[in-house]
This record gives structure tokens, sequence and C-alpha cells, in this order.
């Protein structure tokens, strides 16, 4: 996950979002971000040196997040069927709810610096109490999807955990309460890799503390949400802003 490594000084383009997002949310108290990933990694099994390389870099890059705002940064695996996990076939940006990207870019250095991609960025002009209504009701139910929460026909079928999705601040706490509580088979925290990889010895890397510590202390969907509603600015290089 983290999108570039040069050994030298980076070139312009060379620019690692890790990084980008990390001093964000230092210097904004109220900034968020939800990663939500898939758990295996899709390198060929018998590529096991790039299999246990991406997993050493995902723990790094979430890593390095939490270091700087742990309470506010929540990542997590999508779980299909029971017991299984669920793949991702795009990535998705979306920030303030007034901003999205979806397309084919890898959060990781070969998408950011290497593969060639297809990405589509909107925005939605109903703005309602701050968000676009098109993009707000798009995460919703995109986030949804992800955690197993049918997406209801009428008003009465709305459960609570999808009535908590429709605001980011809600949404976040959502995703946050349900790592605390185990994931209740919508979701699993962050997977170190199997045991016996050389980059990683134990089950997952994401420690939610306690709601009594919180007081006192490939492919994915990345959500960020700062106070301002003005966005989080992140550049590709050449051609594309994210």
């Amino acid at each position: 996950m983290r999108t570039a490594r040069p050994a030298r000084a980076p070139a312009a383009y060379e620019i690692d979002l890790v990084d980008i997002i990390r001093p964000q949310l230092v210097a904004n108290p109220r900034l968020k971000v939800i990663v939500c990933t898939p758990r295996v990694a899709d390198f060929d099994v018998s590529k096991q040196g790039w299999v246990w390389s991406a997993y050493a870099e995902r723990k790094q890059a979430f890593q390095d997040l939490m270091a700087a705002a742990q309470p506010r940064v929540a990542g997590f695996h999508p779980i299909g069927f029971t017991g299984r996990s669920s793949p991702m076939r795009s990535t998705t940006i979306i920030v303030d709810d007034v901003w999205c990207m979806v397309g084919t870019s890898h959060f990781r250095r070969r998408g950011m610096t290497f593969d060639g991609a297809a990405d589509v960025a909107s925005i939605d002009r109903q703005i309602n109490h701050g968000y676009s209504a098109g993009i707000a009701r798009f995460r919703q139910v995109l986030m949804a999807q992800r955690l197993g929460v049918d997406v209801p026909t009428t008003p009465t079928a709305a459960t609570s955990l999808w009535i908590r999705l429709a605001q980011p601040e809600s949404a976040f706490a959502a995703v946050r309460d349900l790592l605390v509580e185990g994931g209740q088979g919508r979701l699993s925290a962050i997977w170190e890799g199997p045991k016996g990889n050389l980059c990683s010895q134990s089950a997952t890397i994401l420690r939610i503390p306690t709601v009594h510590q919180a007081r006192t202390s490939s492919r994915s969907l990345l959500l960020l949400w700062p106070a301002n509603n003005r966005g989080v600015r992140m550049s590709r290089g050449p051609g594309l802003d994210l």
C-alpha cells in the first residue's frame, strides 16, 4: 500500500499517498480515514516474496497512519460468505461526500507509478447540508455492500446500521464499533499475513481500543472526511488528481 518508495530523492510523480494523508491527520484533528481493502494479496502464490512484501508494506502503511491518529483511522477487510474474505475489483476514493473517483488505479507503488489504469472522477452539484446528494448516496450503498447491510426498498425496511451509514461521522463510528466488537461477521481487522511470513508473526495488526480506552487515549475503498468539507488534495502525477 506504499505508493512510492524510491531509494533516491522522489521524482515529481513518485508520491506516497500514505505520506500525503499522514500529516493531514496531524494537522486536522477532525479528519477521519476509512480504508477497506481485500484480505489476500492478488499476486500469484508462487511469487512468495512478492506476497510477503505486499503484506509487510500494507502493515507498515496502516501502522504509519495509526501512529498519526489511531482513533481516527479504521481499516478493514470485507467478508463474503461466512468465514471467507470478499474480493474487490475496483478502487474507489470518496472525500467529504463531495468528490469521488472510481477506477482501476491500485493503492500501491505499481498502481501509482507503473501500471496503466482508467479512472473517473465526479462531483455532484446537488448539495444537501454540505454534502453531495448523489455521492453521499453512492457511498452509503457501497459501504452497505461491503458490510453486508441490506439496502432498504422502503423507509420502514431501513436497519439501524443502514441509517448510521447515511452520514460520514456516524458511518465512521459504525465501522469502528464493528471492529471493536470483532466484526460481527460483517468485516475483519487488517491481517498481517500468514504465520511464517518473515514480515509478520501475528494474526492482525489493527489494534482497536475498547470503548473505555478510546475515551482515554490492491483494490480498495478509501474514504476521507475532513471537518472543513474542503477535501484533501492528493496527486498521482501528470494527468490525474486524486
